[in-house]
């Protein structure tokens, strides 16, 4: 699996998976359990404390990561189902929204949504 994409650093990945088998007051589930599964990177911003207009160095790259998270988003669901899926960032006190942004465009959802279904 392909871990890295030419200009875009990506220090760490994470993921997350959870059952939930029953409900707050503890009433379980007749039906299968809750399966959330999370894919993160963690990306070296190379606009941090920076202003520019062109955001090409997350915007270019953004479809290859987008490949990728759904890669990675399959292997981590253990064959089961994806029923629907968000798109988030945070972004570190250096960095401004339009940074995160640029990197979950279209580019980056087309090839999420074709990996899932």
């Amino acid at each position: 699996m392909k871990n890295n994409i030419k200009d875009l650093s990506i220090r760490k990945w994470v993921e997350y998976y959870e059952e939930t088998l029953e409900n707050e007051t503890g009433i379980k589930s007749d039906k299968e359990p809750i399966r959330k599964f999370a894919i993160g990177a963690v990306i070296k911003n190379p606009y941090a404390g920076k202003f520019f207009e062109n955001l090409d160095l997350l915007i270019k790259p953004s479809k290859e990561l987008g490949a990728i998270f759904g890669e990675r988003l399959l292997r981590c669901s253990n064959g089961y189902p994806i029923l629907s899926y968000g798109k988030s960032f945070i972004i570190g006190s250096l960095g401004e929204y339009e940074h995160g942004n640029a990197c979950l465009t279209n580019f980056f959802a087309e090839p999420l949504r074709d990996a899932i279904g």
